[in-house]
């Protein structure tokens, strides 16, 4: 682990003083949210991994919770850490609870914590698999955002991690959880079109070559430690990668990060929307706990669309679904009754 120098205060001390700063949080026999008691065994105390527009509107999601504390942040942009510790305490103070949200630059620094029960990973998907996989091996549980990792392996590293060291994890794939694709779902699954043939998932396109330029990385930012595990000469700063954002007035990201769209460093739409609808396609097909058993490349020897063969003989491919938008995304489940 690194070690840092905090205006004097050694790393180890400031870890220390931190646990006593929660003490407040802990020893009490009960506290109130919204006027309900809350145990301390009820209690969840987490610390979020990458605090961009998604670590945002997670926290706003978690905040609803009953039971639930943020402890610590983490952010290679300061500006970030600052923007997100601003609005933890100020949702800590509306809670009676003593405000305080330690800020991190490397999330190691942040799983040393042992008063975190709880990891949030919402960093761009490059840094899923490390984070998560050090989370688990840390004794922390975890909250991960789609997709579950930046490639097959790494996913599968994760999954091995969780089993190894008996720890709690949970995708955010808020799609799941919509009423129209439950709904969706159940039909499918209760045979209301019969047996399915086919199904037509539009997810988008695939990642393009990085072809943005390169400019001048600003100081609030460590660009060596956003990039990580790529490890690629060709990847250079560009603000579109990593949307800036202002504290005094605050100003927002203008758009969701652009590292998604590009070879280098994302999959596309691939991952980014087929993480959402192979997975309820996948779910209406009873395939949760399986997958394709044959994947077909858009472009192999002539194939049109991307294919995904099941066992069952059901092929979903990546084409078009609705025949007034083509771009649209969604999904048509083709059954031998409608």
């Amino acid at each position: 682990m690194k070690e840092n120098i905090k205006k004097g205060v050694t790393r180890r001390e400031f870890l220390g003083l931190s646990a006593l700063g929660l003490a407040s949080l802990t020893i009490l026999p009960s506290w109130a949210v919204n006027g309900v008691r809350i145990a301390p065994s009820d209690r969840v105390v987490l610390g979020f991994v990458g605090l961009g527009q998604q670590g945002l509107s997670d926290f706003k999601s978690f905040s609803t919770c009953p039971g639930v504390q943020v402890a610590a942040c983490c952010d290679v942009d300061s500006l970030k850490r600052e923007r997100f510790k601003r609005r933890v305490e100020a949702w800590q103070k509306s809670q009676n609870v003593a405000p305080r949200c330690d800020m991190y630059e490397f999330y190691e620094d942040l799983l040393d914590r042992k008063d975190i029960d709880v990891i949030e990973v919402a960093t761009p998907d490059h840094w899923h698999a490390l984070v998560a996989i050090h989370a688990c091996q840390s004794g922390k549980d975890v909250y991960c955002q789609k997709p579950l990792a930046y490639t097959i392996t790494e996913g599968l590293a994760v999954a091995r991690a969780v089993r190894d060291n008996n720890r709690v994890f949970q995708i955010g794939s808020q799609q799941r959880s919509s009423k129209e694709f439950q709904d969706a779902i159940a039909l499918v699954r209760a045979g209301k079109i019969g047996h399915i043939e086919k199904i037509y998932a539009r997810v988008g396109e695939p990642p393009t070559p990085l072809n943005l330029p390169e400019m001048d990385v600003p100081g609030n930012l460590n660009f060596n430690q956003w990039m990580g595990p790529l490890n690629d000469p060709k990847i250079h700063y560009h603000p579109d990668l990593c949307p800036p954002i202002s504290l005094d007035p605050e100003q927002n990201e203008k758009l969701w990060g652009a590292w998604r769209w590009y070879q280098e460093t994302g999959n596309g739409y691939t991952a980014d929307w087929g993480a959402h609808m192979f997975d309820i396609a996948q779910a209406a097909i009873g395939m949760d706990g399986s997958g394709p058993v044959e994947f077909i490349p858009k472009g192999y020897e002539g194939t049109e669309y991307a294919t995904m063969k099941y066992a069952n003989g059901i092929v979903m491919t990546e084409q078009p679904y609705r025949e007034d938008n083509a771009n649209a995304q969604g999904i048509k489940f083709i059954g031998d009754k409608g």
